[in-house]
């Protein structure tokens, strides 16, 4: 899994995890009214799916503390 690559590459490296920074954004277009299910999933997928999953990579390398900062845009 690419996730995991990615963890051990950046722990490996830097001999640890102190910080995770993610930032991703999409939205529709459109208004909620005609939005469709599929494009609302879409949006859901970019916008929460990556912050949880990444933060749940990072978490385990994160032992003395740390922070994880979540940045949701459009314009992202």
């Amino acid at each position: 899994m690419q996730r995991t690559t990615l963890w051990l590459a950046a722990v490996g490296a830097m001999g640890g995890l102190d910080t995770l920074v993610i930032s991703a954004g999409a939205s529709a277009i459109g208004s909620i009214a005609t939005e469709t299910e599929a494009d609302f999933l879409r949006v859901l997928r970019t916008n929460l799916l990556p912050t949880f999953h990444f933060t749940q990579a990072a978490l385990p390398h994160m032992k003395t503390g740390g922070a994880i900062v979540a940045i949701a845009s459009v314009v992202a």
